[in-house]
């Protein structure tokens, strides 16, 4: 959902997706869902020139095979943080 502002606008939005992950160190696969939230803010400079940012939180629930212990489970959190420059053609 967008928030405007005179040349700029600030969003939110919901992260879903699947995780699948691979450790070859330890011949392992992780698998697993990923739930999250996210904003962001987008500076328009110019007719085609924008700065954007953008900050998330992501919760991914993983779970493995260990030969030992069966299925084990884990949560995993993810902060991703980006900054850009936007150019529009």
């Amino acid at each position: 959902r967008k928030f405007n502002e005179s040349k700029s606008y600030l969003y939110v939005g919901a992260t879903t997706g699947v995780f699948i992950g691979r450790n070859t160190m330890f011949n392992a696969g992780h698998t697993g869902i990923v739930l999250g939230l996210q904003g962001g803010y987008v500076l328009n400079v110019g007719s085609r020139i924008s700065f954007t940012s953008q900050v998330g939180i992501r919760a991914v629930y993983a779970w493995y095979y260990d030969g030992t212990l069966g299925t084990v489970g884990e949560l995993l959190p993810h902060i991703p943080i980006t900054i850009g420059i936007r150019y529009r053609f």
